[in-house]
């Protein structure tokens, strides 16, 4: 049998399976059923050797959905209320500062990991990027990949329990599917949708933008709802099928890992998941007493998940999405700017020099 036919088999596979968990976590009213249920039943999949692979033709597109609707968070007083987010952003960064020398250092000196490794799987963000940035430094790419991968599959799996715990999730307009109805869906709302992934996706990778399935598509839809020209809102079938395919892209993360070097792994990726939570909370309490926002809106923001993901969780929960998103956004973009020339001031050589 082909290789690609194969591999379409094995991400059929894990879709299918991705989807039933997500059913049955949502018919038990679980919030973020979709994406944790489908990140569970992959993962567990890989382990115990069952043939899935991640759907990664679809993955462009399920981040295009999630860039649409970030961009349709975005109004005309976007500029006017990001005066008002400098406390909370400042917050983020320190806590994030000060979250990745922690674990930097715990990962040295706990976990035994030379000084590249350690560095690269303590940052909180950019996990392609920090991954890529491991030949460079003559590091454990794959160690990195797979701390950076635990941290984000940790922060999702554990985030309906902080919100919780953090006073609920009554706040939030959860949304719930009960089934998927394509034929009940506005047929402008699928055109408009339609117009910003395909342009969105096509736009990005044109201007070589950072992610461009994500922000491509969410240029478009900021453009597009602050034109006035629609305000379609993507409805929650397809969320959930986002949530679905993002889950078992997360989950997909660990084929091929033998159980004793996932255990290994999984114990260093809590130090750096640990310090960055811990800071995460601290930050969004402390900084919930400064500013008039709710905490609970806050550690949605600090949380040290993926960008993508978090919109996704924001969006799930009926979140601020603006607020969470561009919190994320200047997490990742700070990690990503600022890492390499930290690597340069700690004195780990290039091994390309």
């Amino acid at each position: 049998m082909p290789e690609q036919f194969k591999n379409f088999g094995r991400a059929l596979l894990a879709l299918v399976l991705g989807a039933l968990a997500g059913f049955a976590l949502n018919r038990f009213n679980i919030p973020l059923a979709w994406m944790i249920g489908a990140m569970l039943a992959t993962a567990l999949a890989a382990l115990v050797r069952l043939p899935v692979a991640s759907p990664a033709i679809l993955r462009p597109s399920m981040k295009a959905v999630v860039g649409a609707m970030m961009g349709a968070s975005i109004g005309p007083d976007i500029f006017a209320r990001l005066g008002t987010w400098a406390v909370p952003l400042a917050g983020l960064l320190v806590a994030n500062l000060i979250g990745a020398v922690l674990a930097y250092h715990l990962l040295q000196r706990v976990a035994r990991l030379d000084a590249s490794t350690a560095f690269l799987a303590a940052m909180p963000g950019g996990m392609v990027e920090m991954t890529l940035l491991a030949d460079e430094f003559d590091a454990d790419a794959r160690a990195i990949a797979v701390i950076q991968a635990l941290r984000i599959f940790t922060v999702v799996l554990l985030m309906p329990f902080l919100l919780a715990a953090f006073g609920g999730l009554a706040m939030f307009s959860i949304q719930r599917t009960t089934g998927f109805d394509i034929a009940g869906f506005e047929g402008k709302t699928l055109v408009w949708l339609a117009a910003c992934i395909g342009g969105g996706i096509a736009l990005g990778r044109l201007l070589r933008l950072p992610a461009a399935d994500l922000f491509g598509p969410m240029l478009v839809s900021a453009v597009l709802h602050m034109s006035g020209l629609t305000v379609f809102k993507v409805p929650p079938e397809i969320v959930a099928a986002a949530q679905v395919v993002l889950g078992v892209g997360i989950g997909a993360r660990f084929i091929g890992i033998l159980p004793a070097a996932l255990l290994k792994l999984s114990l260093q990726s809590s130090l750096v998941t640990g310090v960055h939570l811990a800071l995460a909370i601290a930050g969004a309490l402390l900084v919930g007493h400064l500013v008039p926002i709710d905490a609970k809106q806050l550690l949605l923001a600090y949380a040290p998940g993926g960008l993508t993901e978090m919109s996704l969780i924001a969006i799930a929960l009926g979140a601020d999405l603006a607020f969470v998103a561009t919190h994320h956004l200047v997490r990742v973009v700070a990690v990503i700017f600022f890492a390499p020339l930290a690597i340069a001031k700690i004195g780990i050589v290039s091994a390309k020099s």
